[in-house]
């Protein structure tokens, strides 16, 4: 049996001690998630790749979901449930980068599904950005330290780039005074500069537009700058917006910045969201530091308000979407989240930059997500459909899908309305639903009463449609076109319909009420058999249904032959049905005559399913009113209300249409379950009125749902039990002994809800369920793998269409470098001097660098702004380091012979050339003492220095030299006490977590 080979795997995990475990280590089971669809419900997080057109959404439990085209779809599941707070695509590389709050970078692989790299940083990351069309990205931390890291995609492991710029360097570099190091909030790597420039954005409202090449402040922008005495901007005032404050002395809080992102094409402005919900526009096209403020910054910020009140939320998210291709400096639209005033309901703000907006979605707006490649085998024409899955809604419609591979393929949408007739509670919500593979036949109940009947076969034309009640039949003939379309309609009571069961043939169909009844109905004759109480006097409801048959013997049989069960019984139809109050009434299922009605346990009022289990038949299927029943806690909502949800395989030999009992014999047994207990009786002894059982088992949790599973030779082998907590549960049937278990958590993240049972259903120990807009099926057997996996899988990058654009990038950069005068490398080789043949020589070399190949050149020379400490044995440490720093071919008028090198950056070494002295003043100086107009006389470096440097005075030159030798040995000093410093540091660890626990209880409440 199924069970035992489960247990005995169970037991093999566990390194053969299971025997002397104690009753609470019971082994877990190995089950998957075969299937994944819709939107996690704790999503938090978007990143989307423009190549590969995949949508990936991170969520607060350490999942991360992906959706492509096709109804391709993807799950990752992180080894810890822990939020995630960044992620972004390495572009067109199947590569997705995520950083949890914990601080841990993991690298995913998509094509295989894996996290291929993770790593634990030192510190609070607060801002993230992967650069385009590399593999290198910008990481900003708590302290102000902007770093550089780089995937090595041949290691598969993130290496750190030498490369760092940190706050305190900004700061100085631009006249800025910092009491305290403040968290990087945000990372812009600038447009079309191949991620040479970005900009960086300090929490207390300074933006920095950093160029990398040239290790400066191209533009220096603040909050601050609004603030100045006296001063009203231009821009506030064509805005006709409210009058700035021009109070200097600002609280810290009113500075903060929440979000930013460009705001234009080639990134000249950038929108800034603060947590006084306003939103300025800077314009960072203008070189401009703190150290030399113009009187008038109004030309370079606009602000934005959406709200009037004194008191508004913080701007949380800002998104800036381009115009249409033709006005390309002209239009974009602004999406704001948040900015209202406190209170008001949160929305999404969309401004547009010209008057003629478009509204959010355009009616030919073609859905964006095309990425991933489907599997050869779901893309076979010829293959057969092995496993369905039906879902009914709250508008009453029902959706059928393909499930044979792991993408659901939709198949049919059955409205609830008929054509041409007026049908009362044909919008009402779906609660039940049962389907027939002997006639393919497909039974849905709604909460109005009303049971349609659907022929999963094709009609074309004009056809008949039967109205059936207890008072009326109506026949109307309606016109319908190709596809699926109800046929009969039944209405029995006015009760919601709570559960639903047919025959093995298919032609007899039964339904139990919310009020208590049930009803048989027969499909084929188009007629109700009859419909009434279970038992009078109650009205709890129906919680399951069953046809089946049992021993019957009749009055005049020989008591002596009772032995032989071939002469002397009969089997005899009959209805069960169970209530929630725990009821068990046998009716005739042809006249609906009461045979036996009783409370199984007057302790229990919580039924929540039963199962006829017959060892000698192979023939049985019983169906559970909980794989019927919806959910139906979300109304309004039709993609998230999944009201039931069942996966069928399609039999590819039905059973015969005269057969119509689903059990038989006198040794058939009905498990029933409650919440807190299973009961095992004996069928034929319930039918003649005895109420004692064989077996019970109490639970130590709540149960809400059940299902049973088969063999291979069709007998029940198992029993599934969910709890309230989340815990699956396997028993052994019919000794209810555990097998094994998982949880829902671990498999899926998911937590209990109220109703989510209704939404759940089992097949061939597979069990689809829902939870809001989440689906997912599980196999519990790891052994048997029906849906193909991994062979059907989708894959979810696309190497060929990564080929096709990397061709084309390369093709684009070839062109660039066939004339680099333009751009970057233009501007670099500008910079270069030299001889005519050396600066050649250099343009070639960096013309044959791609963009990617030049970023990285950069990043592995360090910072120039903090250079490392050099080397005591060094002798030339200035001109090693200056050298090193620019790459430029010196020639002796480049020189500069002075007591310091300063390590300033290279754009810092134009203001320097321009002190120097005239051009031809440096010639006459150079020709001193020459014979030879044309020829410069040779010179020893003594004499060089001596004359420039130290005006023709030896003494000094050694005295120069004594200077230096003293001033090597006080860096060496310092680097001791530095290090000492460093170890003391170390010893205070409580101090400084004692300080981190601090910065966190400070955290603003909109960021937790």
């Amino acid at each position: 049996m199924f069970a035992k080979r489960l247990l005995h795997k169970a037991l093999h995990h566990q390194g053969g001690g299971g025997a002397a475990a104690a009753a609470s280590d019971v082994p877990q089971m190995d089950a998957h998630i075969a299937l994944h669809y819709g939107v996690p419900y704790t999503a938090s997080l978007l990143a989307f790749d423009p190549v590969q057109r995949l949508l990936a959404v991170a969520t607060l439990d350490g999942r991360i979901k992906l959706f492509g085209g096709d109804n391709i779809e993807g799950l990752l599941i992180s080894p810890k449930s822990v939020p995630y707070k960044f992620l972004q695509f390495i572009q067109n590389q199947g590569l997705l980068v995520a950083i949890s709050n914990e601080n841990e970078i993991q690298v995913w692989n998509l094509e295989f599904r894996q996290l291929f790299y993770s790593s634990q940083w030192d510190v609070n990351i607060t801002a993230f950005a992967v650069i385009e069309g590399t593999f290198m990205m910008y990481l900003g931390d708590e302290n102000g330290l902007l770093s550089v890291l780089k995937y090595d995609v041949d290691d598969g492991k993130l290496q750190k780039m030498p490369y760092n710029v940190p706050i305190q360097s900004v700061a100085e570099a631009d006249g800025i005074s910092l009491l305290d190091p403040q968290p990087i909030v945000g990372i812009l790597p600038q447009p079309d500069t191949f991620g040479t420039r970005v900009l960086i954005a300090f929490e207390k409202g300074l933006l920095v537009l950093w160029d990398v090449s040239e290790d400066c402040a191209i533009c220096v922008r603040g909050f601050g700058d609004l603030h100045m005495k006296g001063q009203v901007t231009d821009a506030r005032r064509d805005a006709g917006e409210d009058q700035l404050d021009n109070t200097t002395e600002e609280s810290e809080e009113e500075r903060e910045i929440c979000s930013l992102c460009w705001a234009s094409k080639g990134g000249s402005i950038v929108a800034v969201g603060y947590i006084t919900g306003d939103i300025l526009l800077w314009d960072t096209t203008t070189r401009s530091s703190r150290q030399g403020k113009q009187s008038d910054v109004s030309s370079n910020v606009v602000k934005l308000q959406l709200a009037s009140g004194n008191r508004r939320l913080p701007v949380i998210i800002l998104h800036w979407s381009a115009g249409s291709a033709v006005d390309i400096h002209k239009g974009g639209h602004l999406f704001v989240y948040g900015g209202d005033d406190m209170g008001s309901e949160e929305v999404l703000t969309k401004f547009c930059g010209r008057q003629n907006a478009t509204p959010l979605v355009s009616g030919n707006m073609k859905w964006p997500l095309t990425g991933g490649v489907p599997s050869e085998m779901s893309l076979n024409e010829d293959h057969v459909v092995e496993r369905i899955y039906i879902a009914g809604y709250q508008d009453g419609s029902v959706r059928i899908w393909d499930a044979t591979f792991p993408v659901l393929m939709p198949m049919f949408v059955l409205d609830g309305k008929v054509a041409d007739v007026n049908l009362d509670g044909a919008n009402a919500s779906v609660s039940s639903l049962a389907f027939s593979t002997a006639n393919m036949t497909l039974a849905v109940g709604t909460t109005s009463g009303l049971i349609r009947i659907y022929a999963l076969r094709e009609h074309t034309g004009g056809s008949s449609f039967h109205f059936v009640s207890e008072s009326k039949q109506e026949v109307h003939v309606v016109h319908h076109g190709r596809g699926f379309h109800c046929h009969v309609a039944f209405m029995a009571s006015n009760s919601p319909v709570q559960s639903l069961v047919y025959s093995a043939s298919g032609e007899v169909l039964a339904a139990g009420y919310q009020n208590g009844q049930v009803a048989m109905f027969d499909t084929s004759q188009l007629s109700i058999m009859f419909a009434g109480d279970c038992a009078s006097g109650t009205n709890s409801p129906v919680v399951s249904l069953s046809i089946s048959s049992v021993a019957v013997y009749t009055e005049n049989a020989d008591q002596s032959k009772k032995g032989s069960p071939q002469s002397e019984k009969l089997l005899r139809e009959v209805l069960l049905s169970l209530t929630k109050d725990a009821r068990i009434t046998l009716l005739d299922s042809t006249t609906g005559v009461m045979i036996n009605s009783h409370i199984l346990d007057h302790k229990q009022t919580s039924a929540v399913s039963m199962y006829v289990i017959d060892e000698a038949s192979d023939q049985k299927q019983t169906q559970l009113s909980e794989e019927k029943s919806p959910s139906q806690g979300q109304t309004g909502k039709e993609r998230n209300d999944l009201d039931k949800g069942q996966a069928h395989v399609v039999d590819k030999h039905p059973k015969s249409a005269t057969q119509l009992s689903h059990n038989g014999g006198s040794d058939s047994l009905l498990l029933v379950c409650f919440e807190d207990v299973l009961i095992l009786y004996s069928l034929a002894s319930l039918s003649q009125g005895s109420g004692k059982h064989l077996h019970k088992t109490k639970l130590a949790k709540p149960c809400c749902w059940t299902a049973v599973f088969k063999n291979m030779d069709g007998r029940t082998c198992g029993l599934i039990l969910a709890y309230q907590t989340g815990t699956i549960e396997l028993r052994s049937v019919p000794d209810l002994a555990i097998v094994a278990e998982c949880s829902l958590m671990s498999l899926l993240r998911w937590s209990y809800k109220t109703g989510m049972d209704k939404s759940t259903s089992a097949s061939n120990g597979q069990i689809a369920l829902a939870n809001g807009s989440e689906f997912a099926i599980i196999s519990l057997m790891s052994s048997e793998n029906e849906f193909r996996i991994p062979e059907s899988l989708p894959c979810l990058h696309d190497k060929v269409l990564a080929a096709a654009a990397e061709a084309a990038i390369n093709f684009s950069n070839d062109q660039r470098r066939k004339n680099p005068a333009a751009g970057i490398l233009g501007g670099i080789i500008k910079g270069i001097k030299g001889k005519a043949e050396e600066h050649a020589e250099m343009k070639g070399i960096i013309s044959a660098q791609t963009p990617s190949e030049l970023l990285e050149s950069i990043f592995l020379k360090g910072s120039f702004v903090q250079p490392s400490a050099p080397s005591p044995d060094d002798p030339i440490e200035e001109l090693s380091i200056a050298f090193c720093i620019d790459f430029r071919v010196f020639r002796a008028d480049d020189i500069d012979i002075d007591d310091e090198v300063p390590l300033a950056p290279a754009s810092s070494s134009t203001s320097h050339m321009n002190k120097k002295t005239t051009v031809e003043e440096e010639r006459a100086k150079l020709f001193e003492g020459s014979s030879d107009g044309d020829k410069p006389r040779m010179r020893t470096p003594q004499e060089i220095l001596t004359k420039y440097k130290f005006g023709g005075d030896a003494a000094a030159a050694a005295a120069h030299a004594k200077d230096k030798l003293m001033q090597r040995q006080e860096k060496l000093e310092r680097i001791s006490q530095q290090t000492a410093e460093l170890q003391n540091g170390a010893e205070n660890f409580a101090s400084l977590a004692q300080e981190l626990a601090k910065t966190m209880e400070n955290k603003k409440w909109w960021k937790l």
